[in-house]
């Protein structure tokens, strides 16, 4: 859900308005944990994913996330297409071919990662934690050095502004302490409970994360937020079971557990509809608002008719799994 209302603000808002800009500082605030909590739940489903031996668990990676990663990308391809300017399409086709392989692509650079660390995963399970954690963090130092000059020398074209490799190594960290945490329920039987002191300082990590991110300049990337996010993503966990039986918590595991749905089919009717309207009036409230409505909906009615083949053929290879299973099982 911060995503989409991340994307929306993006688009459709203006930050002078005093409700839009309250808005714009807490989508700010939030946006060093953004991502890292969608890998991190990611990172959880690991286990459950590797229990059912490694064909399926890459047979699944590869129909689950692999393929929707290739439809949606052609998607993105085509509603970001310079339309007005044919001159420029050959050009733009050839970076968007060339980003489809390296994974830094609109929207669905997400999938692309994910989809990598899994694979990865799957090994590192074998090794030490220490061991999968130094060699990231050395990977991170060496990659963060000689990035800008990769991005000199292959061209600015085919980085995105939302996602670098030094990016991707860092939320590798998430993921890896997602299966860490899961691995951890999954010996507790679930029935995991956590002292006071330590959610307490949790809730202490989170408020660091805001105040930083409100007060100073740092990259959502930037190693420096490693222990505050992921000291805040206790907090954040206990809170989610606190709170599992309220409606509006029971709406947001709806999108929850259709994350990939959401995820993918809220984008692109946003970008298509400020391409469409950019050169019309509209109104500073209701207009937005509308696109928020349709974005939401748009999703929803694709979980409400995932037993049609059109529909599954979006998220998923066809299989013999049932579709309304399946659909209940979307998520990331």
């Amino acid at each position: 859900m911060l995503v989409i209302l991340h994307h929306w603000l993006l688009h459709y808002v203006d930050d002078s308005k005093l409700l839009a800009s309250a808005f714009f500082h807490l989508d700010h605030a939030l946006a060093p944990i953004r991502m890292e909590l969608l890998v991190f739940l990611s990172g959880m489903l690991v286990a459950r994913s590797a229990a059912k031996g490694a064909f399926q668990y890459f047979d699944g990676k590869v129909k689950k996330i692999l393929y929707p990663y290739a439809i949606w990308t052609a998607f993105m391809f085509l509603v970001l297409m310079p339309i007005q300017s044919p001159v420029e399409l050959p050009a733009y086709t050839y970076f968007y071919s060339l980003k489809f392989f390296i994974g830094f692509t609109d929207l669905t650079w997400f999938l692309y990662w994910i989809f990598t660390f899994y694979i990865i995963q799957y090994f590192a399970r074998q090794l030490k934690t220490s061991t999968v954690l130094l060699l990231t963090l050395s990977l991170y130092l060496l990659v963060s050095k000689l990035e800008p000059r990769l991005i000199t020398t292959i061209g600015e074209q085919l980085y995105a502004h939302h996602v670098s490799l030094t990016a991707a190594i860092y939320l590798f960290f998430y993921f890896y302490l997602g299966d860490k945490f899961s691995a951890y329920i999954m010996q507790k039987e679930g029935d995991v409970s956590f002292k006071p002191g330590w959610v307490a300082l949790s809730a202490v990590s989170f408020a660091a994360v805001v105040f930083i991110a409100t007060r100073y300049q740092w990259d959502k990337f930037s190693l420096f937020y490693l222990p505050f996010v992921a000291g805040s993503l206790l907090a954040l966990f206990a809170l989610a079971r606190w709170a599992s039986n309220t409606r509006p918590a029971q709406a947001l595991g709806f999108i929850g557990q259709h994350s990939l749905i959401y995820y993918l089919g809220h984008y692109p009717i946003m970008v298509l509809l400020a391409r469409l309207t950019e050169q019309l009036p509209t109104d500073a409230i209701l207009f937005p608002t509308a696109v928020l409505f349709i974005s939401l909906l748009l999703p929803w009615l694709f979980i409400k008719h995932y037993e049609k083949k059109s529909v599954t053929l979006l998220f998923e290879w066809p299989s013999a799994v049932p579709a309304r299973k399946a659909a209940k099982n979307s998520n990331l």
